[in-house]
């Protein structure tokens, strides 16, 4: 006798339910926070986009997983939102750093710039990890991501503080952005030697 496969990982009504909460109350959280209209007939007319946007979210917002398959939820695990959150005004600090350290290297008569290309290697299990890492590079000013393959990121730093830190990544430390991912997501946050490059 074959033994039937069980139900996909993420696929019990119960999960189903939650996820669709979350994007409907994400949803129309930003929605009330841009549109800046409280009448009683915006906010139905949003509210309705919104669920009818989180009940297509729900069945099409999926990554693959690599190796067995089986599909991700972009917003399965679930993420804690309160890292999340944490995460992205951490970033926006960093972006704001980063941008009046490029201000002055551009006002800065002898233009110290340093441009590299840097290689390292970090293996994420979640798609959505790698992701917010490559954005996040190319989202600070100074430093942008080339390419992401086979585990490999390619970026190009403009100064040299901003090549050494991502040096470092190269020579097999994790940094500030790779740690704090890391435990976003639940993965493991040190970057290997690429062999050849050490």
């Amino acid at each position: 006798m074959t033994a039937k496969p069980g139900p996909a990982r993420g696929s019990h009504p119960t999960s189903t339910v939650l996820l669709f909460l979350t994007y409907f109350f994400v949803l129309m959280g930003m929605w009330l926070l841009l549109s800046g209209h409280y009448d009683f007939k915006y906010v139905f007319y949003g509210g309705l986009t919104c669920a009818v946007s989180a009940g297509i979210g729900v069945n099409r917002f999926k990554l693959p997983i690599r190796g067995d398959g089986r599909q991700l939820h972009i917003a399965a695990r679930p993420l804690d939102f309160f890292k999340l959150l944490s995460y992205c005004a951490w970033l926006v600090y960093q972006i704001v750093i980063a941008n009046i350290q490029i201000a002055l290297v551009i006002l800065d008569a002898r233009l110290p710039i340093e441009p590299k290309v840097i290689r390292f290697k970090l293996r994420f299990e979640n798609p959505m990890a790698i992701f917010v890492l490559a954005n996040s590079i190319t989202l600070t000013p100074g430093t942008i991501t080339l390419d992401v393959e086979e585990d490999v990121y390619a970026i190009h730093a403009l100064t040299g503080p901003a090549a050494a830190e991502w040096q470092m990544v190269a020579a097999g430390q994790s940094n500030e952005m790779i740690r704090r991912i890391a435990r976003l997501f639940g993965e493991s946050p040190e970057p290997a030697v690429i062999e050849g490059e050490a």
